[in-house]
């Protein structure tokens, strides 16, 4: 029986009805069929109904509506080859028939046949995005997705990344998917060395999200380090800290961290106060910038006391000079020493 309906669906193709249409009418043997396929709940033998219909009735015009219901049976029963077989002969009749392409996908992911997947991943992201805008084809275009892209963000070869990425936004540049490719390529290219690809994917990334913080707090950190391009670290550092940003309380800090040690470097010593003061309470999971930013913001105090002999900021600077001496790094020794100093000179306790 199976091979006969599969025979019939093989041979509906030419005369077919257009697209899923339930006749207004049930008179006759045909109506009288349908009725029991909608009265029906029990799955067996409702089955047998829908069997029934599609092998004497293959040219009523309710015909692409039955092989709907049957296809979604056939899924339901795991016959996965009637399921795609209807899925194609349902594509004759109405090529925009999102239902009956996404079932034929969720039938082919049932076999565990890659090739099959692929081609219906396909069929069914083409679909969708060719629909009207509703959830069910937002539902339809990401599960399609996951199976046409997801495996690419497994590999490790930037270039099979990058040609999931260049058809996904050919296709759909909205796609959730997409940001994860980019992400994913650019982690890989930054771990090989590739500064030059690493900068251009994160100008790129940014381009698609103004405010992605990953690839704000690279590009500030990448001008920073060294102080190979300060003006550039402050544009991308000033993005990453202002409120449109995504950025996390630690991305944020680093980013304050970054504007604060440039302000003082540059004698900008309200500037200085103000981000390094925002960055500190953050930065326990980073030390050495922690370490950075204590050393420069007890300096931008002492700056801003010793004019005045404003002993409050005096005080705050051999705090900071004094806590920065506690952690282990490049300024442990220069805060040991200017603390010293500040409590012999001001006769601090």
């Amino acid at each position: 029986m199976r091979k006969t309906i599969l025979a019939l669906l093989f041979c509906a193709f030419a005369a077919l009805p257009a697209k899923r249409h339930l006749a207004e009418t049930t008179a006759g043997p045909a109506g009288l069929i349908i009725q029991q396929i909608l009265q029906e709940t029990d799955p067996e033998r409702r089955s047998v109904y829908l069997r029934m219909f599609l092998e004497r009735f293959p040219q009523h015009e309710s015909f692409t509506w039955v092989l709907g219901e049957a296809q979604t049976h056939y899924l339901a029963v795991k016959d996965f080859d009637s399921a795609i077989r209807a899925g194609e002969t349902l594509l004759q009749a109405d090529p925009a028939d999102l239902p009956a392409v996404h079932t034929a996908l969720q039938a082919a992911q049932g076999k565990g046949a890659a090739n099959l997947i692929q081609l219906w991943a396909q069929r069914t992201a083409e679909a969708a995005l060719r629909a009207e805008p509703s959830d069910y084809a937002r539902q339809c275009l990401t599960y399609a997705e996951y199976f046409l892209y997801a495996p690419a963000l497994q590999s490790n070869e930037p270039k099979v990344l990058q040609a999931a990425a260049a058809q996904l936004e050919k296709s759909n540049p909205a796609s959730e998917y997409l940001p994860q490719l980019r992400a994913r390529i650019f982690h890989l290219h930054r771990q090989s060395g590739n500064v030059g690809q690493t900068l251009a994917l994160a100008e790129a990334k940014l381009k698609q999200d103004p405010n992605q913080p990953d690839m704000l707090l690279f590009l500030a950190s990448h001008y920073y380090d060294g102080l190979k391009d300060p003006q550039k670290a402050i544009l991308y550092a000033k993005r990453l800290v202002a409120p449109t940003s995504k950025a996390t309380p630690t991305q944020a800090a680093l980013g304050h961290t970054m504007l604060g040690v440039i302000a003082s470097q540059d004698a900008r010593l309200v500037d200085a106060e103000s981000h390094l003061r925002a960055a500190i309470p953050h930065l326990d999971p980073h030390p050495a910038l922690k370490s950075e930013a204590l050393f420069h913001l007890g300096f931008v105090n002492l700056r801003l006391g010793e004019p005045k002999q404003d002993l409050r900021r005096i005080e705050q600077a051999y705090k900071l000079h004094a806590e920065c001496a506690t952690i282990a790094g490049p300024f442990k020794d220069q805060a040991a020493s200017s603390a010293a100093g500040i409590r012999s000179q001001y006769h601090l306790k």
